[in-house]
């Protein structure tokens, strides 16, 4: 389901990436929750769902620009 390799700027640590199959897997995953990701989020509008999607993403990328070498 992943595929690791050395992290270049640290050796003794791995990197971990989500292999084609565990993709697939992760894909089918979230179409069978669809339903329940619906029920969950049915008290906001879908401009509101959106603007949650968009700060969290905003704070992923910033949390991620923080700690380069921890991707």
């Amino acid at each position: 389901m992943v595929a690791s390799r050395p992290d270049p700027e640290d050796g003794r640590a791995k990197m971990l990436k989500i292999s084609q199959l565990g993709s697939q897997l992760l894909n089918r995953l979230h179409a069978k929750l669809a339903p329940e990701r619906e029920e969950f989020f049915a008290a906001l509008s879908p401009s509101e769902y959106s603007t949650l999607c968009s700060l969290l993403e905003r704070v992923y990328r910033e949390r991620q620009a923080q700690t380069p070498s921890r991707r």
